[in-house]
C-alpha cells in the first residue's frame, strides 16, 4: 500500500514547500532523532520529514504566529475541523465574490475559530501573498 503524500494546508509567500526535499537532502536529518522545525509555518518541512518515515512523536514545530497556534491546536486535539468545514461551506462559489468575502473575514473579531479564518485567508491570498 502506498502512503498518501502529506501536503501543507495552504501555500503562502515564504513557504518552503517547493524546497523541502532539497533542504532535507542537504540536512540529512536522522529519522530516529528529534526534529525541530523552527519557523514551521504551514509545516512543509515537518510533513516532508514525517513522509520520509520519521515518527511525528519526535517532531517539535515552532512558530510564534498564527501557524504556531494552528499546529498547537492540531497537536493537542483542539482544532475544530467542523468549524473549518462550516467556514469552507460559506466560501462563495462565484470567484468574483471572493475578495469581498475575504475582506469581511479579515475584519471579523478574533473568535474561537480564528485559526480556521486564518487558513481561509491564507488559501485565498492572491498569488500566495496576503491581501
Amino acid at each position: 500500500m502506498t502512503r498518501p503524500t502529506l501536503l501543507a494546508p495552504t501555500s503562502y509567500q515564504g513557504s518552503k514547500t517547493r524546497l523541502t526535499q532539497a533542504i532535507l537532502n542537504i540536512m540529512q536529518p536522522d529519522l530516529h532523532a528529534p526534529f525541530y522545525d523552527v519557523c514551521c509555518g504551514s509545516g512543509a518541512m515537518s510533513l516532508a520529514w514525517v513522509e520520509r518515515g520519521a515518527s511525528p512523536s519526535l517532531l517539535t514545530m515552532v512558530d510564534a504566529g498564527p501557524w504556531g497556534a494552528l499546529w498547537q491546536q492540531i497537536g493537542d486535539g483542539t482544532f475544530d475541523l467542523q468549524a473549518l468545514a462550516a467556514r469552507v461551506r460559506d466560501v462563495p462559489v462565484d470567484f468574483l465574490q471572493m475578495p469581498v468575502h475575504l475582506k469581511a473575514l479579515a475584519k471579523e473579531p478574533r473568535g474561537k475559530d480564528w485559526t480556521s479564518v486564518f487558513l481561509l485567508l491564507q488559501a485565498g491570498s492572491f498569488a500566495s501573498k496576503a491581501v
